[in-house]
């Protein structure tokens, strides 16, 4: 099933869909989600405790496979309490970034490093998405990070909108 599509920054010419597959439990919330390379059908990334209604901070835990080492890197959002717009912190490797949507402007999403205000990728939800099918265009700024870590972000974003009408 291909939930959200990401147009990659013009520094990269992707020419596959990154493909999401969802593992459904109680009441049809998501619980884990598998993110595949459709071009070699391998899982790339792994979230799991996705979404849960009935807190008020969402966490999800997440493993990325580093391609070159065929090493498996943990990492971890966390969705703290936020009532003037959306905020993420993303914990991986030695990494710490923030995700932040301002309030008022929910179609744009920004991820810098935590303590600096450089941005290192910038996400818009495209409008057409608010009556069908979720896409989104991704700039990213900078070669830090995997750019999983972004799509990451979208995605825990959009299901966290989308399963938390408030969020």
């Amino acid at each position: 099933m291909v939930v959200n599509e990401v147009t990659p920054p013009k520094r990269k010419q992707w020419t596959n869909p990154i493909e999401f597959s969802l593992t459904l439990v109680a009441f049809g919330f998501p619980r884990k989600l598998d993110i595949i390379d459709v071009s070699t059908n391998q899982i790339i990334c792994r979230l799991k405790n996705v979404s849960d209604r009935h807190r008020l901070q969402n966490d999800a835990n997440f493993t990325i496979l580093n391609s070159t080492s065929n090493e498996w890197i943990s990492g971890r959002i966390i969705r703290p309490i936020s009532f003037l717009g959306a905020k993420y912190f993303i914990k991986w490797d030695k990494y710490n970034i923030l995700m932040k949507t301002k309030f008022g402007s929910f179609l744009t999403t920004t991820f810098e490093y935590e303590n600096h205000s450089s941005i290192l990728a910038k996400s818009k939800k495209r409008i057409s998405s608010l009556f069908g099918t979720a896409k989104y265009d991704l700039q990213i700024f900078s070669n830090d990070l995997p750019d999983i870590i972004y799509f990451i972000g979208v995605v825990i974003k959009d299901l966290d909108t989308t399963f938390r009408p408030n969020g």
